[in-house]
């Protein structure tokens, strides 16, 4: 995290500044920079399948590090029996849904989110990343990201996937979003969770992408595409902290994140149903403990079981058969 300078008494104070180095990736959010592009020639595309019966389509919200809480709910999901039919996900959502979706294994999904740590993503700090992009323009790569890719997937292509999944990202060209659910599965995620002031946008065909957070944060629209009987949203996007308005870089700060979280709201209220978890406890750019990992899950894992016992009748005619 960044520091920032207090002066108190002539003293020079460090403290941290999550507050800052979250305001400005959100103010950059909605004020993309132009840097260098991570170039790909695998290029996935968008396919809608008109012949294939979707009943259930979970979609998945962005969040950074928190996105565990996802296999908590995914988890609630396999312990009812009901099957899931469709993943659409952004930014962290997208790489939850791909996890589950390649290995259908639940616990299997957990490990490898408890065991990740942030040097799995990202080469350095968000703030040393941050810097050398606005300052130096040379923002992450996705390296270390490939890596964790190729060592925890198995699937290459969205069609080798056991549950179809559509992974959707921010075309900043067009100020429009973007889905994939066809080819290539990793310049998909790699666009889908490209955190503008972190990572490189990612150049596909014409297309220069970004996080799909920044256009769908809770890409219940994106899903209602493929026309999914059911559709249910699961947002993990905090509201905005109940910090005292200090000054204007706190005003700032506030006011990005009440306008980020009102728009996951809005979408998450187009899905049949939706959760929307309370994690503010964590923050969305933390390099997270093991422990806290594990309390996300179980955070999801409850609100999945609460969402599925309030909507038995919905559910119960979705139950596989054993």
């Amino acid at each position: 995290m960044i520091l920032f300078f207090k002066i108190n008494k002539m003293k020079l104070n460090f403290l941290t500044i999550s507050k800052f180095t979250c305001l400005i990736l959100l103010l950059i959010f909605f004020n993309s920079c132009k840097y260098a592009n991570h170039h790909t020639n695998m290029q996935p595309s968008h396919k809608l399948e008109e012949n294939k019966k979707i009943n259930i389509a979970l979609v998945l919200s962005g969040a950074g590090s928190k996105g565990i809480a996802h296999a908590g709910v995914i988890a609630a999901f396999e312990k009812h029996n009901i099957p899931i039919d469709l993943i659409v996900g952004s930014s962290a959502g997208s790489l939850v849904g791909l996890l589950y979706a390649d290995s259908k294994n639940i616990t299997k999904v957990k490990e490898i989110l408890v065991n990740a740590s942030r040097k799995d993503f990202l080469h350095g700090s968000p703030a040393i990343n941050f810097v050398g992009a606005t300052l130096f323009n040379t923002p992450s790569g996705f390296k270390q990201f490939d890596k964790f890719l190729t060592t925890n997937v198995k699937a290459t292509n969205f069609e080798e996937l056991q549950i179809p999944l559509a992974v959707v990202t921010t075309d900043i060209n067009s100020s429009k979003s973007h889905i994939f659910n066809s080819g290539d599965i990793k310049s998909a995620i790699f666009a889908s969770c490209a955190i503008p002031g972190l990572y490189q946008p990612v150049k596909i065909g014409d297309k220069l992408l970004i996080d799909g957070g920044v256009i769908s944060p809770v890409p219940v629209k994106e899903a209602l595409q493929f026309k999914p009987n059911v559709t249910v949203a699961v947002n993990i996007v905090s509201p905005p902290p109940s910090d005292k308005i200090t000054n204007n870089l706190s005003i700032l700060y506030k006011s990005s994140w009440i306008t980020y979280y009102s728009l996951s709201l809005e979408q998450e209220s187009y899905a049949d149903i939706s959760v929307n978890i309370d994690t503010s406890k964590y923050d969305w750019l933390d390099d997270l403990s093991k422990k806290d990992k594990i309390e996300l899950f179980e955070l999801g894992l409850s609100a999945g079981e609460k969402l599925i016992i309030n909507n038995k009748q919905l559910f119960s005619g979705n139950k596989k058969s054993k």
